[in-house]
């Protein structure tokens, strides 16, 4: 599914996400890790739309 994602931020669709963090608790990968790879294959950045964003005052 996330080359599907990647073909279609590279070819228009908006790059939406909740937040860059790259793990939950534990070992569980979190929104930043899988935009990751579709920012890598689409050569396009996300636009972060959560309260977590880094250099927020957000606490970790």
């Amino acid at each position: 599914m996330m080359h599907k994602a990647a073909y279609f931020v590279a070819n228009g669709a908006r790059f939406i996400a909740t937040n860059p963090d790259t793990h939950g608790r534990g070992f569980y990968p979190a929104c930043g890790a899988l935009c990751a790879g579709i920012e890598k294959i689409s050569g396009r950045k996300p636009f972060y739309v959560g309260n977590r964003v880094r250099g927020s005052s957000a606490r970790h």
